[in-house]
């Protein structure tokens, strides 16, 4: 065989066995777009793993609150406002009070939104669901990754929220514009079951106390804002028992903004289909 057929034999083997550089760059390009593809179906699938996980936990809060509702003939648990002058967090040496039993018990104590409050474990262990429902990692939303606290959970603010005790024995309303439900049995003739809300995932912005306030006498702001941790949207429990998402798209709520006490934030865009379908959710006005 002649030097120059040895030659293009033994580049035609040698690009058999390999790659050129071309070729390579090109499988590179292929990969780095697919990854790019899977990535985000990779993060929404982890994103509907948490949701589905704080759905498991919701549902274990509102079992446990049918239960003290039962056990307390249809009374439901006491939620008390930060603002309140009974309002107290949950410590070694709590008065009876506060503790389960007691005139100013709650279903939870003390506020989730800064140290050293919202890792204090008795705000949770001290609380009126606590007995039905022992367990820390329940309270916590696996959606939330960017905060210490161990609670991201609120109640509705008119089953039995108190703004405030007359002659420090009587709760109160903190509106008395909307029907307040103390019982289970107040609903009747007022609000459905399977469509009033009882707990739900909350903002951080506003998250404080366990008492979550929406204003239907106010179709115009957002008191408290339900958080977004959950492709948009957040999920929510039903005095039926059932649990639900809902995403948002009010550009507010979205973002994160949260304002303070009943100054609120304003819904954006106005009209807010999302504020009046959650306040629905909450209460409705007197006057209908």
């Amino acid at each position: 065989m002649r030097v120059k057929d040895r030659t293009k034999l033994i580049k035609a083997d040698f690009r058999k066995g390999g790659f050129t550089l071309i070729e390579l760059l090109v499988v590179i390009a292929i990969i780095a777009i697919l990854a790019s593809l899977l990535l985000p179906a990779l993060s929404k699938a982890k994103m509907r793993g948490q949701s589905i996980a704080c759905m498991a936990k919701l549902k274990q809060l509102q079992l446990a609150w049918i239960m003290y509702c039962d056990d307390f003939n249809g009374r439901m648990p006491q939620n008390i406002a930060d603002d309140c002058p009974n309002f107290a967090n949950g410590s070694p040496t709590l008065t009876s009070d506060h503790l389960p039993g007691g005139i100013y018990a709650q279903w939870v104590l003390g506020t989730a939104d800064s140290a050293p409050q919202w890792t204090n474990d008795f705000n949770l262990t001290q609380g009126t669901l606590w007995p039905y429902l022992n367990s820390l990692p329940v309270y916590k939303c696996p959606g939330d990754t960017a905060r210490d606290g161990n609670r991201n959970y609120s109640m509705n603010s008119w089953l039995n929220g108190v703004n405030s005790f007359l002659n420090g024995t009587t709760p109160q309303p903190w509106n008395t514009q909307c029907y307040w439900y103390q019982k289970v049995s107040d609903l009747v003739g007022k609000m459905e079951q399977t469509t009033t809300m009882v707990f739900v995932d909350e903002g951080a912005a506003t998250m404080n106390d366990g008492f979550f306030a929406e204003n239907p006498a106010d179709p115009t702001t957002w008191i408290d804002c339900p958080a977004h941790y959950h492709i948009n949207g957040s999920n929510l429990s039903y005095v039926d028992g059932h649990v639900a998402n809902r995403r948002w798209s009010d550009g507010n709520v979205l973002s994160g903004q949260g304002g303070w006490g009943a100054q609120g934030v304003k819904a954006n865009p106005l009209p807010s289909d999302d504020l009046r379908w959650l306040q629905a959710q909450c209460s409705i006005m007197k006057s209908r």
